[in-house]
């Protein structure tokens, strides 16, 4: 597997926490979050409450990373971890991208694990 970047492991660290705040820090400006059926696009600062929601609905066991890798075409990297809850396990994709000097998570989509 890809070495982790720095944005990666907060927000590894973020989501086995809880810690909305911490993942708000991982984003860019604007970031697409998609929770099952739930989509949309949010600004950075709205991310806190959407989160805040996300973990009380689904309390953190686990996370991991299971692959990372970079899209040849452009400079996104992308990552896919298992993000385990109180009742089960979910698919978490993510496409980090580059915002002014650093690293951010500008996707980050929530599957419910078959």
């Amino acid at each position: 597997m890809a070495q982790e970047t720095e944005v990666l492991g907060k927000v590894k660290a973020a989501l086995q926490s809880g810690n909305s705040q911490m993942l708000q820090n991982c984003f860019a400006k604007q970031v697409t979050i998609n929770i099952g059926e739930e989509k949309g696009m949010y600004k950075k600062q709205e991310t806190v409450d959407v989160f805040a929601g996300f973990f009380s609905k689904y309390p953190p066991v686990k996370f991991e990373f299971v692959h990372q890798g970079d899209k040849k075409d452009n400079d996104l990297k992308y990552s896919i971890g298992q993000y385990t809850h109180k009742n089960g396990i979910m698919v978490v994709y993510m496409l980090v991208g580059k915002e002014g000097k650093g690293e951010v998570v500008s996707l980050m989509d929530f599957g419910h694990h078959e």
